[in-house]
């Protein structure tokens, strides 16, 4: 028959009785009792949590990107300890030094008391490492061992470690964390040079050169803290005699064990430039094989890449991404040698362009040559150019190659001279009009002024001056192939109207001696320079009777500047011979280079130093003229590119 509920009810409540009174009392049956599994309440799900399992399940940034992601990241946060302690076994300390700077939770547990077992062991690991120190802990240690960043300014790489005082440190910045002896102020009044001489016996010290000063210096730091331990115990005798000796016996300690760093750090770098070595000559000998040459792989920047500096052997693995990264360095390094070899050689080519076209110019002292900048913008000689930029640069070419082409090409450079001149004779009548020339002035019967030098000059010779060259930074011109510009490598500018003046006195006196010339028709400098006539100063005799002067047109026009009159000289054969004698004796000292009218233009020129006996040699022997019936501009005269007016015929002075 069956029981009724309340029956049913009782019997429980006195078999769960009867089941707590036993478990008190007896608990060797405990493994008898099974008791249900209690089943845990359902979390409720949240906003918030749902869409965390959401965005850690598939974050944004991987939506749209096929597998699985974020697997290291749950390994890193759900993986038991002992996986963590095993995989630490075989790190060294510099890892466990990184790991402990990557996030908060790795630095929690890395710098807990509990872990000094893992630091102890990767310790162990780096082969003949000193023991650890008495005055460092595990992390301190490994920091200064294996760290990479000044204490002072935490920059890095830093590799100068003063072991005696345990700091890693830029020389730069040593100033900051050391002090020396002399500098140490604020002083106790009790504490006298004896004290404090104590106090420094048991510091380690630094030895060598910070800023200007030589000597000991101290960690500041660490003197500080001895300092004030001092200043507690000074006063009793005991006290600082049982710490003079525990610090002496530390001071030992640490000096011993810096001896041991020494020796670590010696054979550590020297393993690591073995290293360095041997992965240097393996990506040499990989490259090399790939078809490189030595030019890439020797070259400074290619050898001291951060790449080549790391002490690891390279792996297949490595080199896979090591490779590609290198040869984009030597392809770098490639265009950047062959550039500058093009440079070269445009380069050279210039310059022996340079010389033949001065051989040139100065062969022919009496036509004129643009300067060389001028002739390079804008003369465009095809054979010339070509020569320059089309010729293969492991080509070598020579002077002579240029001279034969510039001999070559003369048509084409006498009609760049020729539209030249005319193009630059537009801006000097340009400059006459601004400085106020008007009526009869034209530009041959013009005297300029050179801004640079004060020499005073004309046309023709005002295209062959030196100095209007000069000043060359100051132009706008430009060179239209950024490849290279001979312009800035060559000694010279371009012409410009701009450094000369108009000489608007020397050029109102000039018409003056040109109207004095009479039955000669003088219109222009030209003229007076093929007439040469002669002139009679009559300010000169002064209180001299009986003494005559007479002088040449340009040294008549300084006469005639300085306020003397002069006339044209009309005179008798007789005393134009005496005139003509006193003048060669005066000529012998004449400029550099001087022509001979009577030769062809390719041999003209005479190089003069202080005599012109080359000269009338040349004229007796080549044209038998004697040298008492030579005459200026008539057998010889000064070339284009001279000052004739600083070396002008002097006045001579005839008595009687």
């Amino acid at each position: 028959m069956a029981t009724r509920r309340s029956s049913r009810i009782q019997d429980k409540r006195i078999s769960s009785n009867k089941l707590a009174t036993q478990d008190e009392s007896d608990d060797s049956n405990i493994e008898v009792v099974q008791a249900r599994p209690v089943r845990k309440a359902k979390r409720a799900k949240t906003v918030g949590t749902t869409k965390q399992v959401v965005t850690n399940a598939n974050p944004e940034v991987f939506r749209r990107t096929r597998g699985k992601h974020g697997l290291l990241e749950k390994l890193a946060k759900e993986a038991p300890l002992d996986i963590y302690l095993e995989v630490f076994k075989h790190l060294e300390p510099r890892d466990i030094l990184h790991l402990s700077r990557t996030n908060k939770d790795f630095r929690n547990f890395l710098m807990a008391s509990s872990s000094l077992s893992i630091w102890r062991e990767a310790r162990e690991n780096v082969s003949d490492l000193p023991p650890l120190p008495i005055d460092l802990n595990e992390p301190q240690y490994a920091s200064l061992l294996f760290g990479n960043n000044c204490y002072a300014c935490l920059r890095s790489p830093c590799d100068n470690v003063i072991w005696e005082c345990r700091v890693r440190c830029h020389k730069s910045c040593m100033s900051q964390l050391f002090i020396n002896y002399n500098r140490i102020e604020n002083r106790p009044a009790r504490l006298n040079d004896s004290d404090l001489r104590n106090v420094i016996a048991h510091a380690p010290f630094y030895f060598g050169q910070i800023g200007k000063n030589r000597g000991r210096f101290w960690f500041i730091p660490m003197f500080e803290r001895l300092f004030a331990k001092y200043k507690e115990i000074q006063r009793d005798q005991s006290a600082v005699r049982k710490w003079n000796e525990e610090k002496g016996r530390r001071f030992k300690l640490i000096t011993n064990h810096v001896r041991q760093c020494l020796i670590w750090e010696r054979k550590r770098r020297a393993g690591q430039e073995r290293l360095r070595k041997e992965r240097r000559q393996e990506v040499i000998e990989r490259l090399s094989a790939s078809g490189w040459g030595v030019e890439e792989l020797n070259h400074n920047e290619f050898f001291l890449h951060s790449l080549l500096k790391i002490s690891k052997p390279i792996t297949e693995r490595m080199w896979s991404s090591l490779e590609p990264q290198l040869v984009d360095l030597l392809q770098t390094l490639k265009d950047r040698r062959l550039k500058e070899e093009r440079r070269r050689s445009l380069k050279s080519r210039y310059e022996l362009l340079e010389l033949a076209y001065e051989e040139k110019t100065c062969g022919d002292g009496l036509t004129v040559y643009p300067p060389i900048s001028d002739f390079i913008l804008d003369a465009n000689i095809g054979v010339i150019d070509d020569m320059i930029w089309n010729t293969p640069h492991d080509q070598k070419l020579t002077r002579s190659d240029f001279i034969d082409a510039l001999r070559s090409a003369g048509a084409e450079i006498a009609e760049f001279s020729r539209i030249w001149v005319e193009q630059q004779s537009q801006g000097l009548t340009k400059l006459m009009r601004r400085h106020g020339f008007k009526g009869d002035y034209d530009l041959g019967s013009t005297i300029f002024a050179c801004v640079h030098c004060g020499d005073r000059t004309w046309t023709p010779r005002i295209f062959m001056h030196r100095c209007s060259t000069l000043n060359i930074w100051n132009n706008q011109r430009r060179w239209d192939r950024p490849e290279f510009n001979p312009l800035s490598e060559l000694s010279c500018g371009w012409w410009r109207a701009a450094a000369f003046a108009p000489d608007v006195v020397a050029s109102t006196k000039l018409k003056e001696i040109m109207a004095l010339c009479g039955t000669v028709e003088a219109e222009r400098i030209e003229d007076l320079e093929r007439e040469d006539p002669l002139f009679e100063c009559l300010g000169c005799k002064g209180g001299q009777s009986g003494k005559r002067c007479f002088a040449r047109w340009m040294e008549a026009l300084m006469h005639s500047l300085e306020g003397d009159k002069v006339v044209l000289a009309i005179l008798d054969d007789d005393t134009k011979s005496r005139i003509l004698a006193l003048e060669q004796g005066h000529g012998r000292y004449c400029p550099n280079y001087v022509v001979c009218k009577h030769c062809p233009p390719d041999k003209t020129v005479f190089e003069l130093h202080s005599s012109t006996d080359k000269l009338w040699s040349h004229l007796r022997i080549e044209h038998g003229i004697d040298h008492v019936k030579v005459k200026r501009n008539v057998d010889w005269c000064y070339g284009l590119r001279e000052p004739v007016f600083t070396f002008r015929p002097r006045a001579v002075t005839l008595v009687g």
